[in-house]
């Protein structure tokens, strides 16, 4: 019965977004059919990846969590069109289109406009176009993709330290239906990318974390680099969490694991160096005490501006630390929300406030046993590099669409730490499943 129910939601959504985009007589055959191949490749992916714990209703929830990914590309849509006609997305799907055409006569186009992070989009826009050039509605769909599979990654990585029904059941509804992962990183930019990568990077960060370095540096490399190509200082907030995990863990491995453990740790602080350096080159940063003061003024002025500014600052002390994580994690508060996709943030904030007061005896009771899960360090400490990172950012607007960078972070931590216990070092046993050694976990 719960099946059916939830496949005749699927249907309505989907009837839904069909409706809608004919409405608006922006619907395309090649539309209709992506859709349709992305839920029906959603139930097939889902049935592979399915163990014991989550089988019951893992193939009816990631359908239906892509169809809502579809349905956040369409409203983001309608955002970036017919509300503001203006936004990045126009940039980055035209500029895009002209690379194919430079692509496709064996020609490599010039670097454009702008920073590294949007090269690296007009490029990778440009891949992306290269069989054929989509509608501008299609591109989105696209987009939407591309962060619904890190947001199954960011679940898999979970699931590696997490294996019974209540946790996983709890962060997939979370990290699949969470409405700002649903709307912001579902348009041409930097948001979806940056949600992929990061997804992939999580889910071989977990695997390095449990001892499986090979396979885990295997899937983190490329997430990384699709990250540090956006947003380098991000990418270094990942590796600069998997080091310290490697290092503050309480696991106990035999010698050969610790040689293990020593090789991943060096691995990962030449690579926080390597990465922070090229970040610093790119962002025209001098790496004296006076010249990140002037960036971080900079970032200040900058953001700054318009009329979602509040006042705050970056931090410098523990002091400024409950202020900042106030403001670049749960801000705007219902009482802040001027517009209706504010008013919607804000709802979301609030209720993951009121989720994280609710269990905040769990929490506060498994924080002190965290170093027995390195993904639960892992997470804690991207969590409050992300923080300390973005406190510079005083645009709630801003912050609202940057915040899905931290938010499966932050829902791991809650989940894992809010519910049940944390007993024992390590991954727990792979359940029984029925795929096998072909199941993608």
């Amino acid at each position: 019965m719960k099946s059916d129910l939830a496949w005749l939601a699927l249907s309505v959504v989907f009837a839904a977004i069909v409706t809608l985009a004919l409405v608006l007589g922006r619907l395309t055959l090649g539309s209709v059919l992506f859709v349709t191949a992305g839920v029906v490749i959603s139930v097939r992916v889902a049935g592979r990846m399915a163990i014991d714990a989550d089988r019951m209703w893992l193939t009816t929830l990631l359908p239906l969590a892509f169809i809502a990914k579809m349905a956040g590309a369409v409203a983001r849509f309608l955002m970036v069109t017919e509300l503001y006609g203006r936004g990045d997305s126009f940039g980055y799907y035209n500029a895009g289109i002209d690379f194919v055409h430079v692509w496709r006569s064996f020609n490599v186009p010039h670097a454009t406009a702008g920073g590294a992070g949007t090269r690296f989009v007009d490029v990778f826009t440009s891949f992306l176009f290269l069989p054929a050039i989509p509608t501008f509605l299609m591109a989105f769909f696209m987009f939407a993709t591309l962060s619904f599979v890190g947001t199954v990654f960011f679940y898999l990585a979970f699931r590696r330290w997490f294996r019974d029904s209540k946790h996983l059941w709890l962060y997939a509804l979370f990290v699949f239906f969470m409405p700002s992962l649903l709307f912001w990183p579902s348009a041409i930019g930097k948001d979806a990318i940056m949600v992929l990568g990061l997804g992939i990077a999580a889910y071989g960060a977990a695997r390095v974390l449990e001892g499986d370095y090979a396979r885990g540096a295997a899937f983190a490399t490329p997430g990384l680099l699709l990250a540090a190509g956006v947003r380098a200082h991000v990418a270094v907030l990942v590796v600069a969490g998997v080091a310290l995990a490697l290092l503050l863990s309480r696991r106990r491995p035999g010698s050969s694991a610790w040689l293990g453990r020593i090789v991943a740790l060096g691995v990962a602080i030449t690579i926080v160096t390597v990465v922070g350096l090229t970040a610093a080159k790119n962002l025209k940063l001098d790496t004296s005490g006076d010249g990140i003061d002037e960036f971080l003024a900079e970032t200040e002025r900058r953001t700054a501006q318009g009329g979602s500014v509040v006042t705050g600052s970056p931090v410098s002390s523990p002091v400024g630390f409950p202020e900042a994580t106030l403001r670049v994690l749960f801000r705007p508060l219902p009482y802040e929300a001027g517009n209706p996709a504010a008013m919607l943030g804000a709802a979301e904030s609030t209720l993951l406030l009121l989720v994280l007061i609710a269990r905040f005896p769990h929490l506060a009771r498994n924080f002190v046993r965290i170093r027995h899960s390195p993904y639960m360090v892992f997470a804690a400490v991207y969590t409050l590099g992300f923080i300390v990172a973005f406190s510079a950012i005083f645009n709630l607007g801003i912050l609202a669409r940057q915040r899905v960078q931290v938010l499966p972070f932050l829902l791991a931590m809650l989940v894992g730490l809010g519910w049940g216990s944390i007993a024992s070092p390590g991954p727990q046993p792979l359940p029984h499943s029925t795929v096998g050694a072909t199941s993608p976990n």
